[in-house]
């Protein structure tokens, strides 16, 4: 069951001002099957074009903006209160206030925002995103709600160091894939281990993935040579790459010492069984 702060509602001070008509579809699109599918886009563009200004959608007990530009996981958050929350819970149960959490493939934030906020003030989350435009959706977002935790870095990740074409999946605004050739938007890649070396991270509590195929180039590497007390606690990874039982990233998760503890309609989830490598430097901030 959906908790209540996994519950969507347009926020107070926004809704104040909103026409009865905008009120009275933001109400039809909450129920089925209008929250789901391609009623979902539908619903939401419809209600979308009729304000001459972003809507603010509380989910999580975070904050984001809603635009009129197609993007499908806006449209999520303003119409389907349990959109990705078992992922969501899953990994904030393993938080903890002053704990560390990762977002790769952050998006606007839709995960970085509900850790963000489970981690707290003494807490950090550092969410990575090859797209510059949704990272800026990302800081709107993490502003609107109050959160100054959150450290973001406009970054391709994979398994070398260099630069790489970055554009949406087509029909699909709302992704950032690595893409061959000349096209798209050029962005700086680097191996995930350095990056995480170098904003001087020391444990990750929780991770989620999701970089639009790019999940073995990223990940392989990373489960391969990082220390122990680097590997994720939690992570919650899309199926879309775990298809091949015998894949080079399912048999590097399982090196690593993951299991899969749950599913999603969507998603993996896994936690981290091996529990006896914790460094010397992490043992007082347990």
């Amino acid at each position: 069951m959906v908790k209540s702060t996994s519950q969507t509602a347009l926020d107070n001070r926004a809704d104040q001002q909103l026409p009865l008509l905008i009120r009275a579809l933001l109400a039809l699109g909450r129920t089925w099957p209008f929250c789901r599918g391609q009623f979902r886009g539908w619903m939401a563009e419809t209600i979308l074009s009729l304000s001459a200004v972003p809507l603010k959608a509380r989910f999580h007990d975070a904050i984001f903006w809603v635009h009129n530009d197609g993007h499908a996981t806006e449209h999520a958050i303003l119409l389907y209160p349990s959109y990705n929350a078992a992922e969501i819970e899953f990994l904030c149960a393993n938080l903890r206030q002053g704990g560390t959490a990762v977002d790769l493939g952050s998006n606007i934030g839709l995960y970085s925002l509900p850790m963000a906020k489970k981690v707290g003030a003494l807490g950090n989350v550092l969410s990575l995103d090859a797209n510059a435009a949704f990272a800026a959706k990302l800081a709107q977002n993490a502003e609107v709600s109050g959160l100054s935790n959150i450290v973001q870095e406009v970054i391709a990740v994979g398994d070398r160091y260099g630069t790489v074409s970055v554009m949406a999946v087509e029909g699909n605004p709302g992704t950032a894939m690595v893409a061959p050739g000349k096209g798209g938007t050029r962005v700086e890649m680097q191996p995930l281990l350095a990056i995480l070396q170098r904003h001087a991270i020391e444990r990750i509590d929780a991770m989620k993935v999701d970089i639009d195929g790019s999940e073995e180039i990223a990940l392989v590497p990373f489960l391969q040579e990082a220390p122990p007390h680097l590997l994720p606690k939690r992570l919650v990874m899309e199926h879309i790459m775990l298809d091949l039982a015998d894949g080079p990233l399912p048999n590097a998760l399982k090196a690593a010492g993951y299991v899969i503890v749950g599913s999603t309609k969507s998603n993996s989830l896994y936690e981290r069984r091996v529990i006896t490598d914790q460094p010397e430097v992490s043992q007082g901030s347990n």
